[in-house]
């Protein structure tokens, strides 16, 4: 929040001179200068790609007309609708519009991932079936545009159109990124390791509607279309039981992605990485509280193998200045960067055996693989976490 919030400042203050850009969406935006204004004398405004003549106006300072559109909709924030259709319209020719579906399908391969968003894209912005025949059979036969007509989904009036998998659009108003669960769940299903792509799409076209246009389009490039129509609702027909197939496995994974979601939202700490900051009064998520009761186990194991081990190549340097020695340990153990505040820490605590030694068995961890690091870095961070976690007798909220 703070790095987006630094970076829509830049913007703000330079403005021609630099554009936000990136894996965050609207709601983000939002908040981080929201968070922002509340610190600043001088508020910031929302960024020019959350405004689609700002932006418009800015690119075509610099960028060429023959990528311009696509440059305009790749940085747009704002969402790729009818409304946004008709700005397009507004300020660029129909030849230019053409070009450009044509360049974003001339990457396409039918029953892909890629074809799938292609179509899902166009009929967000428009129902122009007739610009859509004339694009696509340059390469796809007959049969294959039919068969991604149905996949489409578009001559559905009742249909579920939620992509849980998709990634999240610039145009969510979320606030917070997805968890890890979520994204690993996208990944394994768009690798195919789960249920297919959702390739609905919101809009309906009736049928007799949409075999008029597609064969007006054959008509004026002079291809043959009689039988299309046949070739169309067989493909139809082929589709509803895989499309109901999706939809089941769709919703299981929607309600799972939701559950998480309920559940990172009433929990304060549900990420490893936030530990650095947990404070007394925070919930921590599940497995993150099973995973430090593993780490408090096997502390508590190798405590004494801790203490054997330093006592026997130190014991006798000790005499002469403990906590000298004791430091210089925890120097070279420590291989990580810690805050000062920290090593002052260590410093008033070092002589008491339990803290120095379940630190030293804290260390005998190894902690250079992720999750691990974030765990420890949050213990050593954190010096009310360590004493909750690793100190205190009282281990039962970890259950």
């Amino acid at each position: 929040m703070p790095l987006l919030a630094i970076c829509l400042l830049l913007e703000d203050r330079l403005g021609k001179a630099f554009t936000v850009h990136g894996d965050i969406t609207r709601g983000q935006i939002k908040a981080a200068i929201k968070w922002a204004n509340g610190v600043l004398e001088d508020p910031i405004s929302f960024p020019c790609a959350m405004d689609n003549t700002k932006l418009l106006d800015r690119l075509q300072v610099f960028v060429p007309i023959e990528c311009l559109l696509e440059s305009f909709l790749k940085i747009s924030y704002c969402a790729h609708d009818e409304t946004m259709y008709r700005f397009l319209q507004e300020r660029f020719t129909e030849e230019e519009l053409t070009d450009y579906w044509a360049k974003r399908f001339s990457y396409c391969e039918p029953g892909t991932q890629g074809s799938g968003r292609f179509f899902a894209e166009y009929f967000n912005m428009t129902d122009d079936l007739t610009l859509l025949t004339k694009i696509c059979v340059s390469k796809y036969t007959p049969e294959k545009f039919a068969h991604e007509l149905a996949s489409a989904r578009v001559f559905e009036q009742e249909k579920n159109t939620d992509n849980p998998i998709a990634t999240l659009s610039h145009d969510s108003d979320r606030e917070t990124p997805e968890t890890i669960e979520t994204t690993i769940g996208k990944m394994i299903a768009m690798l195919g390791g789960g249920f297919p792509y959702n390739s609905a799409v919101k809009r309906y076209i009736p049928i007799n509607q949409g075999i008029r246009d597609i064969a007006l389009a054959f008509k004026d490039i002079g291809e043959a279309s009689s039988d299309f129509e046949a070739l169309l609702r067989n493909a139809i027909e082929e589709a509803k039981q895989k499309n109901r197939q999706i939809s089941e496995d769709l919703d299981i994974f929607d309600e799972f992605s939701n559950l998480i979601y309920e559940q990172n939202e009433q929990t304060d700490i549900f990420d490893p990485e936030d530990l650095v900051f947990y404070e007394l009064s925070n919930t921590i998520k599940l497995n993150i509280k099973i995973n430090l009761k593993g780490i408090r186990e096997f502390v508590d194991a190798h405590i004494e193998e801790s203490k054997q081990n330093y006592l026997k190549y130190y014991a006798d340097e000790e005499s002469s200045d403990k906590q000298l020695v004791r430091m210089a340990v925890l120097v070279k153990k420590c291989t990580r960067l810690l805050p000062k505040s920290i090593w002052d820490m260590f410093e008033q605590r070092v002589d008491d055996d339990e803290f120095f030694f379940t630190l030293l068995g804290l260390h005998m961890l190894k902690s250079d693989t992720l999750p691990i690091a974030h765990y420890v870095k949050g213990l050593l961070y954190n010096p009310i976490l360590f004493e909750q976690v690793l100190l205190s007798n009282d281990v039962d909220w970890l259950s």
